[in-house]
């Protein structure tokens, strides 16, 4: 690309800024996303922890005192 005049230079700025801005843009929504499946994985972690508990808790409950 030539740059011929000072125009050009500063359209040639300002596209490279937008590509930044649009690079930092995607790059926070992919962090964002990221951060929604580690909160859902983890919630789904904690769900299946409290249902191995309940299990537990029961066999406990009826081992001690009989069903």
């Amino acid at each position: 690309m030539e740059l011929n005049s000072i125009d050009d230079i500063n359209a040639f700025d300002e596209y490279k800024k937008i590509e930044r801005i649009q690079r930092i843009e995607m790059k926070m929504k992919r962090l964002s996303f990221t951060h929604l499946i580690l909160i859902a994985a983890f919630i789904g972690s904690v769900g299946y922890s409290n249902v191995q508990r309940t299990d537990l808790l029961k066999k406990l409950f009826e081992l001690k005192y009989g069903k």
